[in-house]
């Protein structure tokens, strides 16, 4: 079956394409990593997999998500980015809709498809509206 939006498979949710970089390497790798992140949790939860696993692929996510956050805030706090408040509240905000989307998996309050189109559509939105923006600061402030 074919994803509309994107022309992948039902398990490939996400697929990376320069229109997503930001310009910088380690930053653009670290996105690709997370497109992958939320694909695992797509496809476990495809698979119809045991709770457990879908718990240990969101908490991977999670565990990446979080370090990828301080990676970019450390970046954007020492090139002085201007709207770095702003950009650290949404990095916030999803991590504690994520901590609210495992309880509710746990208690199997939420269905797994709305979990997942969450995620994929915070991650494009972001990247799109809010690291671009970013990433024009940081490259013209001279990071690769």
């Amino acid at each position: 079956m074919v994803c509309p939006t994107e022309g992948t498979t039902t398990l490939e949710l996400m697929t990376w394409n320069d229109r997503y970089s930001v310009g910088i390497g380690l930053i653009d790798s670290q996105h690709q990593q997370l497109f992958r992140l939320v694909n695992d949790l797509n496809a476990v939860m495809m698979g119809r997999s045991e709770s457990g696993k879908t718990v240990t692929a969101l908490d991977r996510l999670s565990a990446f998500s979080a370090a990828h956050f301080a990676h970019e805030e450390s970046l954007m706090q020492t090139y002085g980015y201007p709207d770095f408040r702003r950009h650290k509240e949404e990095h916030d905000d999803l991590m504690n809709e994520v901590k609210s989307l495992r309880r509710d998996l746990l208690s199997g309050y939420i269905p797994l498809e709305l979990m997942t189109a969450f995620l994929k559509d915070w991650l494009l939105n972001h990247i799109i509206a809010v690291d671009k923006q970013s990433g024009v600061y940081l490259r013209a402030a001279g990071l690769e």
